[in-house]
């Protein structure tokens, strides 16, 4: 929570001194799918298939952006090859972070041309339950993310994104992970400037 709060002072510092006018939130619902790489001790590394779901808020200017992401996870167990595995798990996350954009617009109420390219990166917390236990463990990730949004019409867009993850737990050498999503969303920028 101490290093929270600072971060979070500190995007609204970034962002306040945006003009109003080039401020736009949106909303984005989506899913991804990836590939995490575990290693302990003297085992081998063996990866885990997993799965995601996150609701995300983004509140941007012209070429930077805040991010707080909500989500639920779930990686399946590793294959028992060699007569050991990875035990699979599920539970929740929050990401935090920032987003800078490659391809600015002059106005947030006009989309741009084409896709707009991007890079965030964020910090986040994660509550995981092992799977046939009851057993609950808490660990953190950074993760950095190269999308593209698609504008179709003038509040809505489609996200694609490459996302990849290095995981901080304490029962594992290493973790990390490289996936691929989607997300769909709307600006309320956008649809409030396209209403006048």
């Amino acid at each position: 929570m101490k290093r929270i709060l600072p971060c979070l002072f500190w995007f609204v510092s970034l962002l306040s001194a945006v003009p109003g006018h080039c401020l736009d939130f949106f909303q984005d619902a989506g899913f991804r799918g990836a590939v995490l790489l575990s290693q302990q001790g003297d085992f081998g590394r063996k990866p885990q298939g997993s799965t995601y779901a996150e609701f995300q808020n983004v509140l941007s200017g012209e070429s930077f952006a805040a991010l707080l992401s909500l989500g639920y996870h779930k990686v399946n167990a590793s294959n028992l090859s060699g007569g050991w595995g990875y035990r699979g798990f599920e539970g929740v996350h929050l990401w935090l972070g920032a987003e800078w954009y490659l391809f600015t617009a002059q106005n947030v109420s006009d989309p741009p041309p084409g896709p707009r390219f991007g890079v965030s990166l964020a910090y986040g917390g994660f509550y995981s339950v092992y799977q046939y236990t009851d057993i609950l463990f808490f660990y953190t990730a950074l993760r950095l993310d190269l999308f593209a949004d698609l504008f179709f019409s003038l509040p809505f867009h489609l996200r694609i994104g490459i996302p990849a993850e290095v995981y901080f737990r304490r029962d594992l050498d290493s973790c990390y992970a490289v996936g691929f999503g989607v997300w769909g969303g709307i600006s309320w920028s956008r649809l409030a400037g396209g209403l006048d």
